[in-house]
């Protein structure tokens, strides 16, 4: 399953009708600074703030988020935290983690704009994307997902090789006898390839593979290798 990385709708982009611009602003205005109180930066934003409360009857607020565009992660080590740290590493970027206990949290704080972005998977965040609240910047995979075909992935988006996919399979326990291995694995593969399943499966965004078993096991061998690597460069500890 492909996953996407999420950033908030901008909603004063939307104000494009007359009537709404007539009317905003109707509330308290946030005007997000991404640096320490006292800074340029800060200082021009206090400024304008006062000539805006002042010009348009509303209040504007100025806070100030130190390490600001930070991102959203269902929790420490999990997938859409390792997948963000391979692309700080890969792009040479630097965001805050702000780890949640749980996707359901992180993508509701995402919503609200508390963070700027976060890896989701495509069944999460499709209905969101479709419903104009998130905005999908791009897929992780080594192409684009069928189920947002309009969505480029992370490579086309200017970070080469970068790919980082969420996959599901099936593991016996060890000893297993090979007649067992072969029988269920040749009933998985069969029913990946059944249309009902296609449907199903691409709904979510997800595509059916159905490796072998020899294939499986070097992709987990190349994945621990990887994930290794990249949660060493991002010092993270074993939980």
């Amino acid at each position: 399953m492909r996953t996407l990385v999420l950033s908030a709708c901008a909603g004063l982009a939307m104000l494009c009708a007359t009537a709404q611009a007539q009317t905003y602003p109707s509330r308290t205005v946030r005007i997000i600074v991404p640096s320490a109180p006292g800074g340029g930066t800060d200082i021009v934003a206090r400024v304008l703030a006062l000539h805006f409360a002042k010009a348009m009857g509303q209040q504007f607020v100025v806070e100030n988020r130190p390490g600001a565009l930070n991102y959203g992660s269902a929790g420490t080590g999990t997938s859409p935290h390792m997948s963000m740290e391979m692309l700080k590493s890969m792009a040479g970027i630097d965001l805050a983690h702000i780890p949640y206990k749980g996707t359901a949290p992180a993508v509701t704080d995402l919503i609200g704009g508390q963070v700027g972005a976060m890896f989701v998977n495509t069944l999460t965040a499709r209905p969101h994307v479709d419903s104009g609240r998130l905005r999908a910047l791009a897929v992780t995979g080594a192409r684009r997902s069928d189920a947002l075909p309009g969505v480029p992935t992370v490579a086309e988006s200017g970070v080469a090789n970068y790919v980082a996919v969420q996959w599901y399979g099936l593991l016996a326990p060890a000893g297993t006898p090979a007649a067992i291995i072969t029988r269920i694995h040749d009933e998985a593969v069969k029913a990946l390839q059944t249309e009902d399943v296609k449907q199903k499966l691409a709904a979510d965004g997800a595509d059916p593979v159905g490796s072998t078993p020899a294939e499986f096991a070097k992709l987990i061998k190349d994945d621990l290798e990887k994930w290794t690597r990249v949660a060493r460069a991002a010092k993270i500890e074993p939980q």
